[in-house]
C-alpha cells in the first residue's frame, strides 16, 4: 500500500474547514515543499561529508610518496610523483562517482 501524498484516490482530495483561513491544497503544496527543501538540504550535507572523506583519503594516500620523493630528489621526482597524483585522483573520482550513485539509488537525500 502506497501512503504517499495524494496517492490513494480513496481519500479526499481537498478539504475545508469552515472559517479556516487556510485549505488542503494549500497546505499539501506548503508540505511538498518544505520536504524538498529538507531533502535538498540533507543531500547537500551528505555531498559535503562524502567529499571531506574523499579529501582526506586522497591526503593520506599521496602523504607517503610525497615525503619520500621529496626526501630523495632525482630528475625523475616530479613525474613520478604526477603518476602517482593522477593514479589517485582516478581511484577517488570512482569512489566518489560510486558513493553519490548508491546514496541516491538506495532511496537517500
Amino acid at each position: 500500500m502506497n501512503y504517499g501524498l495524494g496517492a490513494d484516490p480513496s481519500l479526499p482530495t481537498e478539504m475545508q474547514f469552515k472559517d479556516a483561513s487556510w485549505s488542503y491544497d494549500d497546505e499539501l503544496r506548503s508540505l511538498r515543499r518544505d520536504l524538498k527543501l529538507i531533502a535538498d538540504q540533507c543531500r547537500s550535507d551528505e555531498t559535503k561529508k562524502m567529499i571531506n572523506s574523499i579529501e582526506r583519503n586522497v591526503k593520506k594516500q599521496l602523504g607517503e610518496p610525497v615525503e619520500v620523493s621529496l626526501s630523495k630528489p632525482s630528475e625523475r621526482m616530479w613525474d613520478n610523483l604526477m603518476i602517482t597524483f593522477k593514479s589517485v585522483l582516478a581511484r577517488a573520482e570512482k569512489v566518489y562517482m560510486a558513493r553519490a550513485k548508491s546514496e541516491f539509488t538506495n532511496g537517500r537525500p
